[in-house]
């Protein structure tokens, strides 16, 4: 737990958190649609007393299947702490091999 808490941000160095999934959208090139970030939720641990921040941030992309699977390999493995929550994949009338895909990403800091 410790070492997930060390590597957890300041609140307000959570913006940078969505340069970074920017900045993954890219390497896997897919076509960034928008991004709509969510309500915060905050909770906190009984023993440090410590608040917590879950910060959800919904997207809108489009890509084919396989550049899907690279951008979510690249979420769940980065070295930010940030989860898939929510995922649908939609067809995409034009193009056979292009999905619209909407997912929310979690992202979580300290609120500090």
């Amino acid at each position: 737990v410790a070492r997930y808490e060390q590597n957890l941000p300041l609140k307000k160095e959570a913006a940078l958190l969505i340069d970074t999934l920017k900045e993954i959208t890219q390497q896997a090139k897919i076509r960034f649609v928008s991004f709509e970030p969510q309500a915060v939720n905050k909770f906190s641990v009984s023993k440090s007393g410590e608040q917590y921040l879950e910060l959800p941030i919904k997207m809108k992309l489009e890509c084919d299947f396989y550049e899907l699977v690279d951008f979510l390999e690249a979420v769940e493995t980065s070295d930010k702490p940030m989860k898939v929550t929510k995922l649908r994949i939609n067809t995409n009338t034009q193009s056979v091999w292009e999905h619209k895909v909407e997912l929310t990403i979690s992202t979580y800091a300290i609120e500090g």
